[in-house]
């Protein structure tokens, strides 16, 4: 073999040292592999220990299961509540769990949960001894073990139970008491109605037995309204305005005279109050709309009679009742006056703490603010 020259020697060291570099630089990588394997291991074991810690420590019971109910894993709240081992509750079925009156749901809240991702529904969790525990279940779509899976959180919910039920008796009892109470007072009404027309009846003097007639009419319309006013079956918020159009109505329609000659203007929108205040305004409403009827319009003279009602979130509501008819004669003081009607509107003011402010400069308005 004949002598390498110079410059194949000096090739052949070069191809050398990069072959010598090559293999160190692979040896390097190995190594920052293994250890990037070894370090991600690492970490996978630690979120491991993290999430079993979580899972198992959590005071909510967890179940891990498929969609056709397979369950994949428990944990200790879940399990030891309802009385099984753990093992015991990886061979069982979602529907050996869930109480018979639940069951037919599952399908249902199966379905929710593949087109929305998650669900939270009411259940009955059953224990090994039979008896139902009822649960609330937040569930959702998971990967598990890179398989499609359902985590559902099952808390427990009876003393929530307890509690509602408590509140559905309490309210039951209330409704049977406030239905005693309505029904007292419409005996008491009808009472009272029979012992004026009894008395009416007897009494000679036209002009007292024309006073005790109308005392009745207007018990009766008093009577009505209470029965109205109760149907609401929210006394907190009654929707007043469709009250006053009921009432309205029936005040026109029921007139002795007809009222052909006299609008009816109503501005009474989303207006809401409580039984406290509406019986009250619906009582304030009848005497003075009743007053305008009667004595407004003589002679068949047309007119309008006007119901207003403003309801301010930070102010005080008002009540107008106003009409553009004859007014009162000069002088008047309306509420110094022995007018019963008037007494009793002032008396129902007084019951919601309103103030009241009369304005006879054309025909009459009274503001009622409280």
């Amino acid at each position: 073999m004949k002598d390498k020259t110079k410059d194949q020697l000096i090739a052949d060291i070069v191809n050398l040292h990069k072959k010598i570099y090559d293999l160190e630089v692979f040896k390097l990588t190995r190594e920052h592999v293994t250890q990037a394997l070894i370090d991600s291991e690492a970490k996978l074991i630690e979120s491991e220990k993290r999430y079993r810690m979580i899972f198992e420590n959590a005071n909510d019971g967890i179940i891990i299961h498929n969609t056709e109910g397979n369950i994949f894993d428990v944990n200790k709240n879940m399990y030891t509540r309802l009385g099984y081992s753990k093992e015991k509750m990886l061979t069982m079925k979602l529907n050996d769990l869930v109480a018979p009156e639940f069951g037919e749901n599952i399908a249902v809240n199966v379905s929710k949960l593949e087109e929305d991702g998650v669900a939270i529904f009411e259940s009955g969790d059953r224990r090994i001894d039979g008896s139902i525990l009822p649960v609330e279940v937040s569930a959702r779509i998971i990967e598990y073990k890179g398989e499609k899976a359902i985590l559902s959180v099952v808390r427990e919910i009876t003393q929530r139970k307890m509690a509602e039920d408590l509140i559905k008796t309490t309210l039951d009892e209330k409704d049977v008491l406030l239905h005693e109470i309505q029904n007292q007072v419409k005996r008491n009404i009808q009472a009272f109605t029979l012992m004026l027309k009894y008395h009416a009846r007897k009494i000679r003097d036209e002009d007292a037995s024309l006073s005790l007639k109308n005392m009745n009419a207007r018990l009766e319309s008093f009577a009505k309204i209470y029965e109205k006013i109760y149907q609401y079956k929210n006394y907190s918020r009654i929707d007043f305005s469709s009250f006053v159009k009921w009432q309205t109505m029936k005040l026109f329609s029921q007139h002795s005279r007809g009222i052909t000659h006299v609008r009816l203007k109503r501005d009474v929108k989303e207006i809401y109050l409580d039984i406290h205040h509406a019986i009250p305004c619906a009582l304030i409403i009848q005497e003075l709309v009743s007053n305008s009827l009667n004595h407004a319009f003589p002679e068949e003279r047309e007119g309008e009679i006007q119901i207003q009602m403003r309801q301010k979130r930070n102010g005080p509501t008002q009540l107008i009742i106003k009409d553009n008819g004859i007014g009162l004669p000069v002088g008047m003081d309306l509420f110094n006056k022995k007018a019963f009607g008037f007494r009793l509107v002032k008396d129902f003011t007084r019951q919601i703490d309103a103030t009241v402010h009369l304005d006879s400069s054309h025909g009459i308005q009274f503001t009622i603010s409280f």
